[in-house]
């Protein structure tokens, strides 16, 4: 019997038949990894004559990397291709083409064991998961949103390994995560059963890659999941760099008992790395946005943001306060501008406390502005002032003591909310100057 004669050597059996409508390209490969059958699709994809292939070891075939990635693969299909339930992973190779170039297919690999041949089944797929993966970072590049990036995880690992369900937590609080994204009915994460926190708790704090939550959930989630078919629950952290991600992870529901090998586990680190890339983004895109409109120093709102809440006040009884601290410049001659600094984020911290309701800003240097809104009459912006003027009487705590400042405030009331923003800036800053020449730690008002 000649190699390429294998498939009709087996006569009728299923496999055979299976063979013969086997869509995808296909190459059958001994237990030695010597190619003894080869599709005539395979051979026109690749385009080797069928003479070339036959006998030929994939060593030939594959890159020096991908071979060694494949030969674990394999092992990791021989020891789990008993299971009834199997279904071959896909693995992303590299394979040679007869013009010397290469060609990127996913491969997927299952056992043959017959009385006429003995070895492997290698079907090559068009690599979707690439192109899915592709997606995703497509989004990221074309400046998507988080919430609409986070949905187009689960569904590629639940494609890349057939016979999962994937849910990705999103900011673990301890009782929960804030956000669930993907499949989270068998374990519900935004509200999992008090039994099953502890278990969660240990997988988002842990380092390791994979981590099985099985043994440790809840006997009523085990018995949730049996029904729907699933034996297997794994687990990995998801940590990223900023705050917002912190205490993430991502749950792998898996019809099989058997542990994850290292296909299984590259998929998962792959979307691992795929989720905190996104996570981290994410949280960039939110600080990019907030150093945009905020005062780096006291995280204030800064001039431009300031400007552009008034002029979007319009209609309505507002009043802008104009405030300089005053004998602000010894406290940085005295103790240096560190000091400084630290006195200035001090100043922030008390007025925006005493002006919760209302917009508080840095505009530079030692001058700060209060936007009031809902104003009913001159008088509650009068108090406010007089409040802003009492927090910062009280003493700052420095190096080597206490230093003191005050501050004078310019009013500029727009009852009807007619004025224009240029006009009320401008009004409340020569207030403030009218303050600065009758002395220091006063307020001046005006009605426009």
């Amino acid at each position: 019997m000649t190699d390429d004669s294998v498939p009709a050597a087996l006569g009728d059996s299923g496999f055979h038949r299976y063979l013969a409508e086997c869509f995808d390209p296909f190459v059958l490969v001994g237990t030695d990894l010597v190619v003894r059958y080869a599709s005539p699709q395979t051979t026109r994809l690749l385009g080797w004559n069928a003479s070339d292939l036959v006998g030929r070891s994939v060593a030939d075939l594959l890159t020096e990397d991908g071979l060694a990635f494949a030969a674990r693969g394999l092992v990791e299909v021989d020891a789990v291709a008993h299971d009834p339930k199997w279904i071959p992973t896909p693995v992303q190779l590299s394979v040679r083409t007869a013009d010397s170039g290469l060609r990127e297919f996913d491969v997927t690999a299952r056992p043959v064991l017959h009385e006429v041949f003995d070895g492997y089944l290698v079907q090559l797929h068009p690599p979707n998961a690439a192109q899915r993966y592709g997606e995703v970072t497509r989004a990221i590049l074309d400046g998507h949103e988080e919430h609409e990036i986070l949905p187009l995880l689960p569904p590629l690992l639940e494609r890349d390994i057939p016979g999962t369900r994937v849910a990705i937590g999103i900011g673990w609080t301890g009782d929960g995560f804030d956000r669930v994204v993907g499949d989270d009915e068998l374990l519900d994460l935004g509200d999992p059963p008090r039994s099953d926190l502890a278990a969660l708790d240990e997988l988002v704090r842990s380092d390791r890659e994979a981590y099985s939550l099985t043994p440790s959930l809840s006997s009523g989630t085990l018995e949730h999941a049996r029904n729907a078919g699933f034996l297997t629950c794994w687990g990995a952290p998801l940590t990223a760099r900023n705050p917002a991600g912190a205490g993430s992870a991502l749950v792998l529901w898996h019809w099989s008992i058997i542990e994850p090998g290292p296909i299984m586990r590259t998929r998962v680190n792959r979307l691992i790395d795929l989720a905190r890339l996104v996570l981290d983004w994410a949280d960039q895109q939110r600080r990019l946005a907030w150093e945009v409109t905020h005062d780096r120093l006291t995280g204030l709102l800064n001039r431009g943001e300031f400007v552009a809440e008034l002029e979007a006040s319009t209609g309505y009884g507002r009043a802008v306060l104009f405030c300089d601290l005053d004998d602000f410049k010894p406290v940085n001659d005295r103790y240096g501008h560190r000091t400084g600094d630290r006195v200035l984020r001090a100043v922030a911290d008390r007025m925006r406390a005493v002006c919760a309701a209302h917009a508080v800003a840095r505009l530079s240097g030692d001058e700060f502005a209060v936007l009031v809104t809902a104003l009913d009459d001159e008088r509650q912006a009068l108090g406010i002032a007089e409040d802003i003027r009492e927090a910062l009487s009280e003493p700052f705590e420095v190096d080597d003591g206490e230093a003191t400042v005050g501050v004078s405030i310019g009013v500029a009331c727009d009852p009807t909310g007619a004025c224009s923003a240029d006009l009320l800036l401008d009004e409340a800053d020569r207030m403030l100057r009218g303050c600065k020449s009758q002395g220091k730690n006063t307020v001046r008002s005006i009605v426009l």
